[in-house]
């Protein structure tokens, strides 16, 4: 039983089962014996003991802590029993024990002299991968108690080995802006938000979805999907649930503002719009890059954090370097070789380097012969015939003379790669006087057309599919073998009628799907 002589402050309450916790071989063990395991410092029978000063407490507590991690305990919890009212809660002890039985105990307290000291005194490392963009950098987050006080990148982290960009450091000030949401708000009949409770926020939200889903339909709703949330995991795997449940088809996103070009040339391709083959960077000899700027990026559509410690290595190993883009960009200013363009026009200059490789016989497909169809290099070959050096250079303004070497280096090269971004898939060019057209999809099925001519597709030091541990393209399924993707879409925006693509609606209609009315009012 427990001692009766117990401070006033402090004072057991159960064990988990109800009756007393037993071993296999029957011991009883009593909720005093389990207060002296857990904190030994206390009186003999560990209920006795009153600590007098704030300072002593988190001593107490910390003591306690680390004696919990060292014993391989379960550390406790600290909870309050009540949100209004803070004073007084409850403490929580899980104690494994070496016949593989757990015992739980539960102390009541009041929290009003420790609950500060206990989360002044807690000094947490957490590890994480950072959320703003698909570099997936490691972060070691350093905690007191809530407070975030020092962000810095992992250096165990086996991808981003201790990079980590600006953007990433300063989560710590996102996280600690006393401005920062840190509850659901309710607009009131006052017109002021007010502070609300989970349950009380999803009871709004299915107070004020449910009518219009069932006066104006499904399509009603849409949604709108972008940075950070892709780069979630949690998001990753509730999107397609919600959206599915919503029954609307209407999602607008941020790819198309940016990168749906590359996505449809991929599908289009290789069978999904995620079939994206990237540079292997680490062990390309030669790098063109387009339209991108990932000393600054990181790499969109890559994934290789600390990019500029790649470049930097590449160059140190004997690689070259060469971008194409009409701004002196920072990755401008490390290559090798800086290829102003007429923006917009990436499409002829790779058309172009694509018709010299043809035309000198430079064709070596190498392991890319065994993803091509039949007689698809021969309509190729048709298609890229009128894109000569000389015809691009007037499109372009890079020289022809530049055109023809930089598609003879690359076949050259023993291992070589072409990446483009959003300089190839956004940037639009007005031709004999017509209004601007954007080549972008053309553009990214010239880049991997030219990476597959030359031998570097699915190849080391080439481009490569990534292979994740799962959810991706490569890692379910038949090899060769998919129903390949429908473009355009079947479904089309109301206002307008602009077709999906691969699912998504383009973020440029979005204001006028809210702002015009429909029929029914």
């Amino acid at each position: 039983m427990v001692a009766t002589r117990v401070a006033a402050w402090w004072r057991p309450l159960s064990v988990s089962p109800d009756s007393p916790a037993r071993s296999p071989a029957g011991a009883v063990r009593t909720p005093s014996t389990l207060l002296a395991i857990l904190l030994p410092n206390a009186a003999p029978i560990g209920v006795s003991r009153c600590l007098p000063s704030t300072a002593e407490q988190a001593s107490y507590i910390l003591e306690a802590r680390q004696t919990l991690l060292a014993k391989r305990i379960l550390p406790s919890h600290i909870w309050t029993l009540n949100d209004r009212n803070s004073r007084f809660g409850y403490v929580v002890g899980h104690i494994p024990s070496r016949d593989s039985w757990v015992v739980r105990v539960t102390w009541i307290m009041d929290m009003t002299p420790l609950l500060s000291a206990y989360a002044r005194a807690m000094t947490v490392t957490a590890f994480r991968t950072c959320p703003l963009c698909e570099a997936t950098c490691g972060l070691e987050i350093t905690l007191d108690g809530a407070t975030v006080t020092r962000v810095r990148g992992d250096d165990a982290d086996v991808f981003s080995k201790g990079y980590v960009c600006p953007k990433g450091i300063a989560l710590g000030e996102f996280h600690n802006d006393p401005s920062r949401l840190r509850y659901p708000l309710i607009r009131g009949a006052d017109g002021v938000h007010h502070r609300a409770t989970w349950p009380q926020a999803w009871a709004e939200i299915d107070r004020l979805l449910r009518p219009v889903r069932e006066v104006h339909g499904n399509s009603a709703i849409g949604l709108f999907l972008g940075n950070p949330n892709v780069h979630n995991s949690s998001t990753t795997l509730y999107a397609p649930a919600l959206i599915r449940a919503l029954g609307t088809r209407n999602v607008f996103t941020a790819s198309t503002v940016d990168q749906m070009p590359t996505q449809v040339a991929a599908g289009l391709m290789f069978g999904t719009g995620l079939s994206i083959p990237i540079p292997d960077i680490d062990r390309t000899d030669f790098m063109l890059i387009l339209g991108a700027n990932p000393m600054v990026s990181n790499g969109s559509l890559w994934t290789a954090p600390d990019m500029p410690a790649r470049l930097r290595a590449l160059k140190t190993r004997g690689g070259r370097l060469v971008v194409v883009d009409p701004l002196r960009t920072r990755t401008a200013d490390v290559a090798d070789e800086h290829v102003r363009i007429r923006p917009g026009t990436d499409a002829f200059l790779v058309a172009a380097m694509a018709h010299t490789i043809i035309s000198e016989g430079l064709v070596s497909l190498q392991s890319s012969e065994f993803h091509l169809g039949e007689g698809s290099v021969e309509e190729f070959v048709k298609a890229v015939d009128p894109f000569t050096p000389e015809a691009a250079a007037q499109l372009t303004g890079v020289p022809a003379t530049t055109i023809i070497r930089l598609a003879r280096e690359m076949s050259a090269a023993p291992t070589a790669a072409i990446y483009g971004r959003m300089g190839t898939t956004t940037a639009g060019v007005a031709v004999d006087g017509r209004a601007p057209q954007s080549f972008g999809t053309a553009t990214s099925w010239l880049i991997n057309a030219v990476n597959i001519l030359t031998g570097n597709l699915d190849r080391e030091g080439g481009v490569m599919w990534p292979l994740p541990a799962a959810g991706g393209p490569s890692t379910s399924g038949k090899s060769g073998v998919g129903h390949g993707i429908r473009i355009p879409g079947a479904e089309r925006t109301r206002v307008r009628g602009l077709a999906s693509v691969l699912g998504e609606f383009p973020a440029a209609a979005l204001a006028e799907e809210i702002d015009t009315p429909s029929q029914g009012g």
